[in-house]
């Protein structure tokens, strides 16, 4: 697929828009709070600048919608081009997918009861604040059931990620789209309706505790939308009409449609508008490719997924480290820039070690079969 790597500049880049807005969570939090610690009045000419960014960090969960547009692309390429059997393509999945999950899930364990042993106030005492109630209430929710639950990219019993790592709430979906494409490939157009009539009705109705209606009634469209879009632009080559400059201009403004819908928390545009960005960002890069900075693109591609999956346990190790350094618990503070920084070499190392290995074998597997 011609630009293809386009595509993996434009999810290294979402990886990245995700990790900052975690990031500022652990670290810095919600604006509001931050105006009532910090009022206006206070302020100097570097907070008008700054502030406007903090907030501008806040689509965490839209830019993963993004990943599931483009998993939703990717994976049907993958199935129109390799042919995959059935079989082949779920163990293609598992080599893919797990190994770097099983790492990011023990890495995060690991964190934690070192955390415990550096400054186990953390974990046993009441702050009101959203990162140090998480913190709290995931440690005590360490256990060999969550473990083991975990393992099958279940929530914990209360409805929480294992060692606080909150961003394995998407592979449960992914995996719910990895088991249905296959089946679905001849029906996509249809898929992506019904899928897009049953995120209208459920978006009304976030429903949390129940991962299966979740993925049915507000997440499904964002995978088929990706599917059904890959079937028009590539399988059947339907051409949009637009120039250079519309395009841009387009994703321009859908960008910043989506960091604010992001910020504004409404439950149907926080699907949509990232969808709509997507989709409109996969065409224009597909038909006018960027050329400048592809190469550093390419490489926050590269390691996107293990960015993703070990972002939140440097941050919390982090976060300690910090709490130590200045004996009180940090936050309001605008060290998330700092960690950020970190994650991205850490997460580059433990890329080579782990993830990387998973895919040279499927190439191996891949190559044995041929």
């Amino acid at each position: 697929m011609e630009n293809s790597r386009q595509l993996h500049v434009f999810r290294g880049l979402s990886a990245l828009i995700v990790t900052i807005g975690h990031a500022k969570i652990i670290f810095w939090v919600g604006g509001l709070m931050y105006l009532q610690k910090y009022p206006i009045s206070s302020w100097g000419i570097a907070d008008y600048f700054l502030f406007p960014i903090d907030l501008a960090s806040s689509a965490g969960q839209e830019f993963v919608i993004v990943f599931f547009v483009l998993s939703g692309f990717f994976i049907t390429h993958s199935f129109k081009k390799n042919k995959w059997s059935l079989n082949a393509f779920y163990i293609n999945r598992f080599l893919r997918i797990f190994p770097p999950y099983i790492f990011a899930v023990l890495i995060s364990v690991f964190v934690y009861f070192w955390i415990d042993r550096l400054n186990p106030e953390i974990f046993h005492t009441i702050i009101p604040r959203a990162t140090n109630v998480r913190m709290l209430n995931s440690f005590t929710e360490l256990n060999w059931t969550n473990f083991l639950r975990s393992l099958v990219f279940l929530d914990t019993l209360k409805h929480d990620y294992i060692a606080g790592n909150f961003s394995l709430w998407s592979l449960f979906h992914e995996a719910c789209f990895y088991l249905g494409i296959p089946f679905l490939l001849n029906r996509l157009k249809i898929t992506a309706i019904v899928s897009f009539l049953l995120v209208a009705i459920g978006a009304n109705f976030f429903l949390y505790n129940n991962l299966i209606l979740m993925f049915l009634l507000y997440y499904s469209f964002s995978f088929f939308a990706g599917a059904y879009l890959y079937d028009l632009l590539i399988v059947k080559k339907v051409e949009v009409k637009i120039n250079k400059i519309v395009s841009r201009f387009l994703v321009l403004v859908l960008f910043i449609g989506t960091l604010g819908v992001g910020l504004l928390e409404i439950n149907m545009l926080s699907v949509l508008f990232p969808v709509l960005f997507s989709v409109v960002t996969i065409h224009s890069l597909l038909n006018f490719p960027i050329r400048k900075g592809v190469k550093i693109g390419s490489f926050f591609g590269d390691i996107s997924y293990t960015l993703y999956l070990l972002h939140l346990p440097i941050f919390y190790l982090g976060y300690t480290v910090l709490s130590l350094m200045f004996g009180k618990f940090i936050f309001y503070e605008r060290y998330y820039w700092l960690f950020v920084l970190l994650a991205i070499p850490i997460s580059y190392v433990a890329y080579l070690l782990v993830e990387k290995q998973s895919i040279n074998l499927i190439k191996k597997l891949k190559k044995n079969k041929n």
